[in-house]
């Protein structure tokens, strides 16, 4: 989203400082918790190499695709190393058979490229907005066929943008070699994306908590539809897709990316709002107003108090969407989605906590400690864990919010104590 100029001098980038939820551990817990990290490791190892299990029970078998006889197979090989390359390091985790087959692994890696390079087109402020409009509305026939659909220039504010948009034929070359349904999902994907980042050209603002979960739909939820009906086409999800449009209501599934996207935000406050010329304030206007006239007075030393006050509520905002997230959980065949998913719960909510009634969120960016990591790991290895785990943090948030003296903290005990009992409820069954 784009903001109206500042003339103030361009500030740095804020330091990351580490934090962590807990002040101790016993020896024995912290036993268990290594034992149930190496078990589910060693595990997962066994069958990933030593049985078929991993192949025929979490994903299907595939072939590797090969490229059609009358093409240059060095062609289709050479795009595929780029497009893998490109992705930065998150392939070699994509492709492990620990995680993954190769096929998820290269879907992955050419829609992260695609999205990037659809983001190069949106934030290539050297460009006039009506250029960048035009452009992405066309951008997924530029996918289908770069060389009959153009760009109406080239892209990118640095050398690895404009080398990514020169390669936009071998992102096509990768792309034609999918199925038809991959294929339909990432130009869906894309076009839905492009259509919010128009929107927001459009200098589109963030008035209310609806206008939020808008943003956060097209940010994030159009991606996770694209993943869910991509694991449902390959048998690795039940279920369907629920029919859902940006206005919401997102009290189902599709929660999961509201709360990514909020506790994404949340992080990266702090550089959001120092960014210059253009910060990006995405905190809805009808919050923060309540404590300040604009976002970037909440920095101020003396609008402290304040901006604690501000990011609480927000915080409480985003706990609700927490509840609707579980139901994904029973519908995932594979014990790497279910665990990836854990893992992005976990660590959303123990950002929660780090950043709940932490005055030194409006000095650093606040991240989960190396330690905070392996408690966040450990309670995705299993459905016991996992809700025990959420259970631990829950207690954690309740300890810093206290007695709930003011209407924020009475709110936020109150979806707590629901987040605990459906975790109490769970574990009965465990």
């Amino acid at each position: 989203m784009e903001q109206p100029n500042n003339s103030s001098a361009p500030k740095k980038k804020p330091k990351t400082k580490s934090f962590h939820t807990f002040s101790y551990f016993t020896p024995w817990e912290i036993f268990v918790m290594f034992g149930n990290i190496v078990t589910f490791v060693v595990v997962r190892l066994y069958e990933s190499f030593f049985t078929s299990r991993h192949d025929a029970m979490v994903w299907k078998v595939f072939q590797r695709r090969r490229p059609d006889p009358r093409d240059s197979g060095r062609e289709y090989v050479k795009a595929i190393k780029y497009v893998l390359k490109t992705s930065d390091s998150t392939h070699m985790a994509l492709r492990c058979r620990f995680f993954c087959n190769e096929r998820f692994g290269e879907f992955l890696a050419l829609l992260h490229l695609v999205l990037r390079a659809l983001d190069t087109v949106e934030d290539d402020i050297s460009k006039s907005v009506e250029t960048r409009v035009a452009d992405l509305s066309k951008f997924h026939l530029v996918l289908q066929d770069p060389v009959k659909n153009q760009l109406s220039c080239l892209y990118g504010m640095t050398d690895k943008e404009r080398d990514l948009m020169t390669n936009m034929p071998t992102l096509h070359k990768v792309f034609s070699t999918l199925d038809v349904t991959t294929r339909q999902i990432i130009i869906k994907v894309t076009t839905s994306m492009a259509t919010g980042m128009i929107k927001y050209l459009g200098n589109a603002q963030i008035d209310t908590f609806q206008d939020l979960e808008e943003y956060c739909f097209y940010v994030c939820g159009v991606l996770q539809r694209g993943f869910w009906e991509y694991g449902i086409a390959e048998g690795m999800e039940e279920g369907s897709v629920h029919p859902i449009g940006p206005r919401g209501p997102f009290d189902n599934p599709f929660a999961t990316a509201m709360l990514v996207q909020e506790v994404h935000i949340l992080s990266s406050f702090l550089e959001d709002t120092l960014m210059q010329p253009n910060p990006s304030l995405y905190l809805p206007k009808c919050l923060v107003q309540k404590y300040v006239l604009d976002q970037r007075d909440l920095l101020k030393e003396e609008n402290l108090a304040k901006g604690v006050a501000c990011i609480n509520e927000y915080i409480s905002h985003t706990l609700t969407h927490i509840l609707p997230s579980f139901a994904r959980l029973d519908e995932m065949r594979t014990v790497p989605a279910q665990m990836v998913y854990r893992c992005i719960i976990l660590l959303d909510v123990a950002h929660l906590v780090i950043y709940y009634g932490n005055e030194a969120a409006f000095k650093y960016t606040l991240i989960p400690d190396l330690l905070e990591a392996i408690i966040i790991f450990e309670g995705c290895t299993g459905k016991k864990c996992f809700f025990k785990r959420l259970r631990y943090y829950c207690v954690k948030l309740l300890e810093k919010v206290g007695d709930g003296e003011d209407e924020t903290g009475r709110v936020v005990i109150e979806r707590i104590n629901e987040i605990m009992a459906e975790c109490d409820k769970q574990l009965k069954t465990l």
